[in-house]
């Protein structure tokens, strides 16, 4: 199984072809614009897929090829916006932690290492089943 995450900084749609290549299970990608601006076409093999954001140009996307399913988990809190916990059923089952590590710029105790740190600690009792902890993010 493959899992590729990566941080395209913008404009995932003109950079897809350098992901397709690898042929990845799962892609986790940070300042990802919404899906449907991607081309069908570019996607077709990856049919489960979640974006999460507030701008249309820049968020989290999370694609997975037929045989993995994706859901949101019930532990799942906004508080951690860009820190989203997905569980993947299929060939593995595990929690995806599909992370884009955020400058807070309203609250500097909020950045970066401490947002991970926060949520890893929010979210310890997933951290007890298999995981992935992937994407754009820095722990100390």
């Amino acid at each position: 199984m493959k899992v590729i995450a990566w941080n395209c900084n913008m404009a995932f749609r003109k950079k897809i072809r350098v992901i397709l290549d690898i042929n990845p299970d799962i892609i986790v990608i940070s300042e990802c614009e919404k899906i449907f601006k991607i081309k069908d076409e570019d996607i077709k093999n990856y049919p489960n897929r979640y974006w999460f954001g507030t701008n249309k140009s820049k968020g989290i996307g999370v694609l997975a090829k037929k045989g993995f399913t994706l859901q949101i988990s019930e532990e799942y809190s906004d508080k951690f916006k860009y820190i989203v916990p997905i569980k993947v059923r299929g060939k593995y089952n595990f929690i995806l932690f599909a992370v884009w590590a955020m400058n807070d710029k309203v609250n500097a105790r909020n950045r970066y290492i401490s947002q991970v740190g926060a949520a890893l600690k929010y979210y310890e009792n997933l951290l007890l089943k298999d995981c992935i902890i992937t994407g754009d993010l820095i722990v100390t």
